[in-house]
């Protein structure tokens, strides 16, 4: 495994970028909360609900991750990574708690139903999940 003992420009530079860019989701999504007109801020807490506060916590502990003494490039892409089959299961979840609006824009989706729309929702959850893994191995064997 690539471990990375000393502190480089490149590892600073990320550390501020990834801290910077969850403070800006955060805001986006307090600002949305608060009824602000903020279109990035309401799609997400629209798609996701609370789950979408959640977000922002990816680039702090991929910055946290970095900032460590001998962090290990695995870890920071199963973090990164990790987000897909979060993001996933969150919108499984709201399209199982109300199908009807969700189907409404899209009348070819209720042929399907809810059970087939769920089992759907979790298969691509573990299929994302599934590929994290094998992708972190990957990198963690090289």
């Amino acid at each position: 495994m690539t471990h990375r003992n000393r502190t480089s420009s490149l590892i600073i530079i990320s550390w501020v970028g990834l801290t910077i860019t969850g403070t800006a989701l955060f805001a986006l999504l307090v600002a949305a909360a608060l009824g602000l007109e903020v279109p990035l801020g309401t799609i997400l807490l629209e798609g996701l609900s609370w789950a979408a506060f959640i977000i922002p916590a990816y680039p702090w502990a991929g910055a946290i991750i970095i900032a460590m003494p001998g962090f290990r490039y695995d870890l920071l892409f199963g973090l990164v990574g990790s987000i897909a089959p979060f993001v996933s299961l969150a919108l499984t979840a709201r399209f199982i708690d109300g199908v009807s609006p969700r189907v409404g824009g899209f009348p070819s989706l209720g042929v399907f139903g809810p059970m087939s729309g769920a089992i759907f929702g979790f298969f691509v959850t573990f299929a994302a999940a599934a590929v994290v893994v094998a992708i972190m191995k990957r990198v963690g064997a090289s």
